[in-house]
């Protein structure tokens, strides 16, 4: 990758220059970090011209951030740039859409990389809505008269339609979860009510669950102490 001067001044207009130049769609999955920074954000690429690219992510990065973006091994291509962040706009769901400038001009073959189709599977085309990497730990239990078990999963992936858990149990498809996911980093703690959909049994053993969004679970007060009965 050429040499970048970071203290290099950003163009006058950056937003101009990104709204004169076409965007075309992308939905290629990548990792981010600040140059300043080695802990990385799974994001999702939105859309990319030849002079920028829109990141959705659930961290919220300051503009004038200069960021180390690498797409996923899912691309067609390896793909290591510099861009710095020229604005952030809040989502309804809660992510945060970060339009970037690229530092140096990007190559053919990574432009091309960026606007390739991602590689599915035939899951992936079942999901609704956008889903972003979590890579979150969270408890499940089963929601039910006499339902027994509480586990910890990872959020593998999450959308406000649904989201993607990881359990060492086989959960039937059709059964209600209750997701309890704890504060961590900007991302505020909260629960959600899911129905698992479809279940794919995964290499070491443990269950991959996609999961549909029902409602946001409200908190069940803990149960009386339960006494016994004089006869």
């Amino acid at each position: 990758m050429p040499i970048i001067h970071l203290d290099e001044s950003p163009p006058a207009s950056p937003c101009a220059d990104r709204r004169g130049a076409e965007r075309y769609p992308s939905g290629q999955d990548a990792s981010c970090h600040p140059t300043s920074a080695l802990d990385s954000t799974p994001v999702l690429v939105k859309d990319v011209s030849i002079h920028g690219v829109g990141l959705v992510s659930s961290r919220r990065f300051e503009p004038g951030t200069i960021l180390v973006l690498e797409l996923a091994e899912s691309a067609p291509s390896a793909v290591n740039v510099l861009a710095r962040v020229v604005r952030i706009v809040p989502q309804k769901d809660g992510h945060w859409l970060a339009g970037c400038v690229f530092l140096n001009e990007v190559s053919e073959e990574e432009f091309t990389a960026f606007r390739a189709e991602r590689n599915r599977t035939a899951s992936d085309g079942r999901r609704a809505g956008v889903r972003l990497p979590a890579y979150r730990l969270a408890v499940c239990r089963a929601v039910g008269v006499g339902t027994l078990g509480r586990w910890t999963t990872e959020v593998r992936d999450a959308s406000p339609e649904g989201m993607g858990l990881i359990l060492a149990v086989a959960v039937e498809v059709g059964v209600q979860l209750r997701v309890e996911m704890p504060a961590t980093g900007d991302e505020p703690a909260r629960t959600e009510l899911v129905k698992v959909i479809r279940r794919e049994p995964l290499p070491d053993g443990k269950w991959l669950l996609g999961c549909q969004v029902v409602s946001v679970a409200p908190r069940v007060p803990a149960a009386p102490a339960v006494t016994g009965r004089r006869r």
